[in-house]
């Protein structure tokens, strides 16, 4: 599974978001790392996670965006 980023995305540091279980998220943000246990945050996470396989690219698709990535220069 891939998850298309927009150009420029890179810039604005990683976007680690790990669900431990239904009652701990943590997330990377620029400033700090964040542990998020609150059930109602809980609960957006869920849903974000739930969703990222709609959002995905996968097998050709997904290739021909690794191929394209490797190909863009470096500043």
């Amino acid at each position: 599974m891939l998850i298309p980023c927009p150009t420029g995305a890179a810039r604005y540091g990683s976007r680690v978001v790990q669900r431990y279980d239904g009652t701990l998220v943590s997330a990377e943000l620029l400033p700090a790392r964040v542990n998020i246990n609150q059930p109602s945050e809980v609960a957006l996470y869920v849903q974000a996670f739930e969703e990222l396989p709609h959002l995905a690219v996968y097998g050709t698709e997904a290739r021909a965006l690794i191929v394209r990535a490797i190909d863009v220069p470096r500043s």
